[in-house]
């Protein structure tokens, strides 16, 4: 039995199962990096945020978008609030220059591109996490939603030219 009632099915979406890992253990550390830590509460409203600001901006159910960052905190935030967008995560280098990331943003047609770096030469809107977390103050739960797949690195193979590696299992983990 779920906390959030009724039996837990076979397989939930990411997003669904971080809101179930905050209402079980809200003040549980669910991530730390570099001397900073959020609960699973705190991460899952902070992604509800974040997924409205994505949402303000176009972004929606079936999308990949570009997420070129370190590892951080934000980058962890903003792929949960992808998949509770239903959207997929394309994470790339945050150091690839200008041309080559404009050429993976094209090829995945990333309605965005999540990175804390403004002067980053995308050809698509730039957006940090702190601004998505800005757009919206409303915490609460969205609809559930299921990215069609949970994540698109690339890869530049033999060629050269940056292609698309669409992970073949959706966006849905075993609660």
């Amino acid at each position: 039995m779920s906390s959030l009632g009724g039996p837990l099915p076979q397989s939930i979406s990411i997003g669904r199962n971080l809101a179930l890992l905050a209402a079980q253990k809200p003040n549980a550390p669910a991530i730390t990096c570099e001397g900073q830590t959020l609960t699973f509460r705190e991460l899952h409203k902070r992604t509800n945020r974040m997924a409205r600001g994505l949402i303000a901006r176009g972004v929606k159910l079936g999308d990949f978008v570009t997420i070129a960052m370190p590892n951080s905190i934000g980058f962890i935030e903003a792929e949960f609030a992808l998949w509770k967008v239903g959207a997929t995560p394309q994470p790339v280098s945050y150091r690839l220059p200008g041309g080559e990331l404009k050429a993976i943003v094209d090829l995945a047609q990333s309605p965005i591109v999540i990175n804390t770096n403004k002067a980053t030469e995308a050809g698509r809107p730039v957006v940090s996490p702190e601004e998505l977390l800005a757009a919206s103050d409303d915490a609460s739960d969205l609809p559930d939603a299921i990215a069609p797949s949970w994540k698109a690195p690339t890869s530049g193979g033999s060629t050269g030219r940056p292609k698309l590696i669409v992970a073949g299992n959706p966006g849905v983990v075993a609660p």
